[in-house]
Parts: C-alpha cells; sequence; structure tokens
C-alpha cells in the first residue's frame, strides 16, 4: 500500500514540476521574444500545459493525502483518543503536507531547472540568453506549499467530522 501511494505522490510531483517547467519557459519566451505573435504563441502554449498539468499534480496529490488519511483513521483516532489533541494532529498532517511540497519542489528546481535549460536550449535559434524569472517561480513554489499545508488538515477533517473519538473508534468494531 505504501508503495502504491509514493507512486501516486511521484506521478503528481512530476506533474507539478512539469506545469512550473512549461509556466518558466513561457515566461521566458513572454519576456524574450522580439514580436507580438511569438509572444502569443509561448503565451498560449504555456498558459494551457502549465495549468493542466499543475491541476492534474494537484488532483493526485489532494488525492494521495486523502486516501493516506482515510487508510490512517484508525491509527488518528487512537492518538486522539490517548491524549492527543486535534490542534497537535493538525501540526502533524501540516508538517506532513510540508515535507511532501518540499520534496516536490526540490524535484522541479533541481532536475527540473536542467529539463527547462535542455528545452530552451533546443527551441532556441535566436541565441536569446536563458534566464530564470525569480519573481513568478518564487510565487509559484509559494502556491504549492499552501496547497500542500493546507490539504491534509482539511482532508482530515472532512474524515472525522463532527463525530466522538468513541464513535469513530467504534466504527472498526
Amino acid at each position: 500500500m505504501i508503495v502504491l501511494e509514493w507512486i501516486r505522490f511521484l506521478t503528481g510531483a512530476v506533474c507539478i514540476a512539469a506545469g512550473l517547467i512549461f509556466y518558466v519557459i513561457q515566461f521566458i519566451g513572454v519576456f524574450r521574444f522580439k514580436y507580438v505573435l511569438n509572444r502569443m504563441h509561448a503565451a498560449a502554449i504555456g498558459d494551457t500545459l502549465g495549468c493542466g498539468l499543475l491541476l492534474v499534480g494537484a488532483l493526485n496529490y489532494v488525492n494521495t493525502i486523502s486516501s493516506g488519511i482515510q487508510n490512517r483513521k484508525l491509527t488518528l483516532s487512537v492518538m486522539e483518543s490517548i491524549g492527543m489533541s486535534v490542534k497537535q494532529i493538525d501540526r502533524l498532517l501540516i508538517r506532513e503536507g510540508v515535507l511532501y511540497g518540499t520534496f516536490s519542489v526540490l524535484i522541479t528546481l533541481t532536475a527540473g531547472s536542467a529539463v527547462t535549460y535542455i528545452c530552451f536550449q533546443s527551441m532556441n535559434h535566436m541565441d536569446i540568453p536563458f534566464g530564470v524569472p525569480v519573481i513568478p517561480l518564487s510565487c509559484a513554489i509559494a502556491l504549492v506549499m499552501l496547497i500542500c499545508a493546507i490539504t491534509p488538515p482539511l482532508s482530515y477533517r472532512r474524515f472525522a467530522g463532527n463525530r466522538s473519538v468513541v464513535e469513530r473508534l467504534k466504527e472498526y468494531e
């Protein structure tokens, strides 16, 4: 079961990384191309592919976190029954989400930067210098980290609902 969760997570991380790579290439194209039609073409392709891949990656991440929390409902309920507060469970889940987000960002910044450079140089017929747009990339990383931090506690609250700890533990008898 853990192997499937990691496969889902890596698939989502690759989709998010690919979406960020397309956004970086789009921003480079928009700011570096001389003609308006070339800029529009770079923006259209970058937006379409980037949004699609980011959406697939985000949905995959939400699915992975939700299924992981659903599989650990009993464990989280037992921890809450022996004294762990809801605030501590939220902190635990937020740390887990931030860990996933950090891993995804590290994949994007290392392997993704190399792929972006290779893609850019393969299409660079006008000898335009390569540059990474720091502000849009920082905003995208902040958005990814925010999604990764918010999703686990919301998913846990959805699964736990308004039921007491005793009711949640009685489900497994």
